[in-house]
């Protein structure tokens, strides 16, 4: 029955954008939008049209950012199919998901590959923090979904993100954005850029963002300094130099159980008081760039990130941070093959992450609730000092046997390394579930030292052919492997994790024709051995574990339709069908080891179905308006499938006005005031919800001088 659903569907959307043949109306607006896709570079690391790129790649433009809240960059993605992007404490705190990868996380992103021009902002074991990225600053996001450890190396097993910022070569003049919006939500950003010779160019910016939230205990606040640099050496070199700070201030009020969301959702979870995340990272990145004997592309970057937090938990306080160095240098080669033009494509890249943790006691703790009476710290209860080192070679050979045709042929070599140094000295009691006959509250020495070392070397092929099949039209195939390795905090619960590892079988289509008419189909098939799944034993603990083997498969669907000057209508479409194939969970149960099969069992918080649709209008005197929904359908919330969550479908519009080099724009998100719930999933034994914004407003306006 779901597949005949399927299927229908399918075949209405594409016989109702078939009906609107390619128009031959002139101007220089119509004659962009018949180029077959934007220029890209994440897919293939090498400039290409997204109509050659032999993979699932969306672009997030710059006009369809601007009709975002600019909170966060989830609000950017969660249009697009097969990418769930929800927060669950609002401000930066997106869940990221692409094609069920990242479900996982309970804090940061996981196995998705996050760049800022290019630059990892993942740490060598996969965890992304989002903090660092200023979304005043974006000018597009292209989203490659899909495992690509072949350039990408370790923990690109879901996709790729890649956020490029606004340029410091070419602007000129300052810029003043303010927004303001329900809960004293308030976004501020200026701007400002220009040459000092004709060789240095130089863009600075400031921005401060925050907002007293709809719920208690969910205060935000971040202030960003950016700054770009560059130095044109010649006609063929030049050098770049951005440097970074950013400190975030973040309040967590928890989830709530079925009682308090239907009670009050903008109520404090009651599981733990005073959580809450506060950090500070500055970063530094030069990059070089030469070409030379002709067309021969030479590209090097060295980067450096450290970063701080101060991090109040159930049992406990983190309190540390880290210094991530990377390097990347890569060398595009074109040549001549069966008189067309070709390119191979090598590159060396490395990453070292050092890491200085520790944990305190609350200094204030009592047996009853709400256990705590502040955030500050007690005794020392752990400390550690790890590094991850990650290295890898690649190899890329893009052959055109004639102009139509496209093969990608690559292969990379990646190791990586964790060493592990950590030594608990205490250890929490018993709080939300305590064994029968027991009452023991409070802190107890221990004696716990892990003094590890672990490798991992993988080798990671991929081939993709893409064809062109008219000017309008491309279709492609493609098989890519990937692999993730835990992260530190996995490892620490469970030292005897394997690699997680990937094979992703796909095909596609994509059309852009004149008039403004886009339509993308993806299917793929993702087989995944080992995954790493997150469990919880019967004290609230969570621990990690792998799955023997799951399977990923499903259909991407996404289009838009030119009916009138201006006026466009489009959605999109995922059907996911993700299960384990085999996996036998293991659970604690008094304490005993109880194992349940779950072969055949869906993958929590994943729907099966998802829908978008939109209609965007643009008058030619500025005047803008969009209106979009957003639908998830039901999804499990539990390994055991035993309980489900009804999904949602949540409306929001914007209308903008732009003159000259000012603008103005208003926004109503959840127009219809539901009440849903972003996240919902098994925790501490029993099913908690994150509560999603009730209806809520923003208005703001910018100049450029």
């Amino acid at each position: 029955m779901v597949k005949l659903k399927l299927s229908v569907f399918i075949t209405c959307f594409i016989l109702i954008f078939a009906s609107f043949s390619p128009s031959a109306e002139a101007g220089e607006q119509e004659k962009e939008e018949a180029d077959l896709g934007q220029m890209v570079v994440t897919g293939t690391k090498t400039k290409r049209k997204t109509s050659e790129v032999p993979a699932a790649i969306d672009v997030i433009t710059k006009e369809e950012i601007e009709q975002s809240k600019g909170l966060n960059i989830g609000e950017m993605l969660e249009a697009l199919p097969g990418v769930q992007a929800q927060s669950k404490n609002g401000a930066y705190d997106n869940h990221i998901i692409i094609r069920g990868a990242g479900a996982k996380a309970a804090y940061g992103v996981r196995e998705i590959m996050i760049m800022v021009d290019g630059i990892p902002i993942t740490d060598p074991d996969s965890l992304t923090r989002l903090d660092v990225v200023d979304t005043s600053l974006i000018e597009r996001i292209e989203v490659l979904k899909g495992p690509n450890s072949t350039l990408y190396g370790a923990n690109a097993a879901a996709g790729v993100i890649n956020i490029i910022t606004k340029e410091a070569l070419g602007y000129q003049g300052v810029s003043l954005k303010s927004t303001v919006g329900t809960d004293n939500s308030q976004n501020f950003n200026l701007s400002y850029g220009g040459a000092y010779t004709d060789k240095f160019y130089y863009f600075l910016s400031g921005s401060r963002r925050s907002t007293d939230s709809w719920r208690k205990h969910n205060e935000f606040d971040t202030n960003q300094l950016n700054g770009k640099f560059s130095y044109l050496i010649d006609n063929t070199s030049s050098f770049e130099l951005l440097l970074s700070y950013s400190e975030a201030d973040l309040q967590l009020p928890g989830s709530l159980t079925e009682e308090e969301f239907k009670d009050d959702p903008a109520q404090e979870g009651s599981n733990w008081p005073n959580n809450g995340r506060y950090s500070k990272t500055t970063g530094a990145t030069l990059g070089y760039e030469k070409e030379f004997a002709g067309d021969n592309e030479l590209s090097a970057q060295l980067y450096f990130q450290d970063w701080e937090h101060f991090h109040p938990v159930p049992r406990g306080i983190n309190d540390g941070g880290a210094n991530v160095y990377g390097a990347e240098f890569q060398l595009n080669i074109p040549h001549r093959f069966w008189d067309t033009k070709n390119v191979l494509t090598v590159g060396l890249s490395g990453q070292r992450d050092e890491r200085d943790s520790k944990k305190y006691a609350y200094k204030d703790n009592n047996p009853e609730a709400p256990y705590t009476s502040s955030d500050d710290k007690g005794e020392l209860m752990s400390s550690g000092n790890n590094t991850v080192d990650k290295w890898g070679v690649y190899i890329q050979e893009s052959i055109r046997p004639f102009n139509n045709l496209i093969i990608d042929l690559g292969l990379r070599y990646d190791e990586v390394k964790f060493r592990l140094d950590e030594e608990d000295y205490l250890d929490w009691g018993y709080i939300f579930v305590r064994p029968p006959g027991e009452s023991y509250f409070g802190y107890k020495e221990v004696e716990n030292i892990i003094d590890e070392e672990k490798t991992w070397e993988r080798l990671s092929p991929r081939i993709g052919i893409n064809y062109i099949l008219i000017d309008e039209i491309s279709v492609y195939g493609t098989i890519g492997t990937g692999f993730q390795t835990p992260t530190q905090g996995e490892l620490g619960t469970n030292y005897k994790l394997a690699l997680q590892e990937s094979v992703n079988y796909e095909v596609g289509l994509k059309g852009r024709f004149t008039g403004g008419h886009r339509l993308s189909l993806a299917m793929f098939y993702t087989s995944i051995e080992d995954e790493i799944i997150k469990l919880m034993d019967e004290d609230g603990y969570s621990f990690y574990d792998n799955a023997g083997e799951t399977l990923h498969q499903g259909i991407e669907l996404s289009g838009r339709i030119k009916l009138a000057t201006g006026l466009y209508l489009g959605g999109a479409y995922a059907y996911s069908d993700f299960t384990f194939k085999e996996f036998n969970e293991m659970e604690k149960v008094d304490r005993e080891v109880v194992t349940h099969c779950r072969d055949g069992n869906k993958i929590p918080l994943v729907p099966e179905h998802q829908y978008t649709f939109f209609m965007d209008y643009r008058h030619q005197s500025g005047l803008s308006s969009r209106i979009s929904a957003n639908t998830w359908e039901k999804y499990f919330v539990d390994t055991a499938n035993s309980q489900t969550y009804k999904g949602f479908t949540v409306v929001s519009g914007k209308l903008a006005y732009d003159w000259g080099d000012a603008g103005i724009f208003f926004r109503v998100d959840n127009m219809f005031n539901k009440k849903y719930a972003a996240e919902v999933t098994e925790s501490y034994g029993t099913i908690r919800y994150s509560p999603a914004a009730p209806r809520t407003w923003t208005a703001g306006i910018s100049y450029r001088f």
